[in-house]
């Protein structure tokens, strides 16, 4: 069970823990509790070089492991905060809401959640949005995943781009690009790459983004399941055509009250294709309004869903 953060010791100001020394026996402590190596298991990526934070938890919030991502996100380049409560990342008076939000996904039925929180650096107090997952051990211990980025700017800003400002920038990339409705119709395409799929974009209007027979989306397309992306969930996949392969990305789209309206989705060549594209500018103002979080929760920490995608919906044993 997770502790109140009354049992958690220290000055009532809101400071960064400081990391304790790394130990050369970390790795085969990790493998002993995981029941498998963890190169093996996640890849050198997970346990180095991940951009994002990646942190292990036992049930009380206590790590059992993190990244270097981790680890310089708070201000330090070196040692480990391994055996620290993640609670006290977290300005103090975040920390009870942060246990309430982890006590009520604990009592559902989910295998994950996302939310966003202040976290404690030393260069001062930053945002950042979570997605947990949690999996058992052969004992039937929980253990808590949590993958960690900046969060996107909330604050009104300017006026977005006009939707025909945005036709003409996607115009330009050799992308397919498309915005649905609430049931997965499209409403609008953009970019140059549909000829190239075998589709013509005015003609796509109207279909339904998934659909498996009797539609006019590229063969590539049909069939894939955004049901998630509608419970505010990221859907991230590859696929293969006689195009070449190509990654498609979609996210949920929010109206001014974070009420999920629709879905957004990108395809675009994947590593070994013609063309790699960085990750597409987007306004603040265009943040703001289409990622905002649907529920606070109080403070500055706020759910933004407690949905994951089906393939970690399923409490089997992690090895």
């Amino acid at each position: 069970m997770i502790s109140p953060t009354s049992r958690l010791s220290g000055d009532p100001v809101d400071t960064v823990p400081a990391p304790g020394a790394e130990t050369s026996g970390w790795r085969r402590a990790f493998a002993k509790l995981l029941r498998s190596d963890p190169d093996e298991r996640w890849g050198s990526t997970f346990l180095r070089i991940a951009s994002d934070l990646l942190i292990v938890c036992d049930e009380s919030l206590n790590i059992c492991h993190h990244n270097r991502a981790f680890l310089k996100a708070v201000g330090h380049n070196e040692g480990t905060f391994g055996g620290q409560c993640l609670l006290t990342f977290f300005p103090r008076k975040e920390r009870d809401t942060v246990i309430g939000v982890f006590h009520e996904w604990r009592r559902g039925h989910a295998a994950g959640m996302r939310f966003r929180a202040p976290l404690l650096t030393t260069r001062g107090v930053r945002a950042y949005e979570m997605r947990v997952v949690r999996c058992r051990d052969p004992k039937g211990v929980y253990f808590y995943y949590l993958v960690g980025r900046d969060a996107p700017a909330t604050r009104e800003a300017g006026a977005s781009l006009a939707s025909e400002e945005g036709e003409a920038f996607f115009q330009g990339l050799p992308v397919a690009a498309w915005r649905t409705d609430s049931a997965l119709r499209i409403t609008k395409v953009y970019g140059n790459l549909w000829p190239e799929l075998g589709a013509a974009s005015e003609d796509l209007v109207g279909e339904v983004f998934g659909r498996r027979h009797d539609t006019l989306l590229p063969e590539m397309l049909r069939g894939i399941d955004c049901s998630d992306t509608l419970a505010g969930m990221s859907l991230q996949t590859e696929v293969k055509g006689e195009a070449g392969q190509f990654s498609v990305t979609v996210e949920p789209f929010l109206d001014a009250e974070g009420r999920v309206v629709g879905t957004v989705g990108l395809l675009r060549r994947a590593k070994g294709g013609r063309v790699i594209l960085p990750e597409l500018p987007v306004s603040a103002g265009e943040r703001s309004r289409h990622h905002r979080p649907p529920s606070e929760v109080g403070g500055s920490v706020s759910v933004l869903t407690g949905r994951v995608p089906r393939y970690f919906e399923s409490e089997e044993n992690i090895v």
